[in-house]
């Protein structure tokens, strides 16, 4: 996820990885920005949800081919 944090955002965030129907596959306090998502080994469609330090949620699609 490409996208110019603030230190407010950054403390405290939370990234959540979510299959297609929703089920949560993996969250995790991010380490480095821009935020990378790895270890997605199985084809499909996935969404990121973001919780920054300040409490604003950001949601993304994701397709693993």
């Amino acid at each position: 996820v490409n996208r110019e944090w603030t230190a407010e955002e950054q403390n405290g965030m939370r990234v959540e990885v979510l299959n297609a129907v929703g089920q949560l596959i993996t969250s995790f306090a991010p380490a480095t920005y821009p935020i990378e998502v790895g270890g997605l080994n199985v084809s499909g469609v996935y969404y990121i949800r973001i919780t920054s330090g300040t409490g604003d949620v950001y949601i993304g699609r994701l397709v693993v081919k």
